[in-house]
């Protein structure tokens, strides 16, 4: 099984497809619905998303 690309998040994937478990997959959906498309594509908003999170936990 993968594990979540989410810093610090230790929870298993629940599809070989996917990169965030369960909790952060739904996050990371709706911000891809609130975001604009940029021209980098999911790679570059997942990156937006993880940096995101980080800097929220820290503040």
């Amino acid at each position: 099984m993968k594990v979540c690309k989410m810093p610090v998040c230790k929870k298993e994937t629940f599809n070989e497809k996917i990169v965030f478990c369960g909790e952060h997959d739904r996050e990371f959906k709706a911000f891809l619905s609130g975001a604009k498309k940029i021209t980098g594509g999911i790679t570059i908003s997942a990156l937006v998303y993880i940096a995101k999170k980080m800097l929220d936990k820290k503040s």
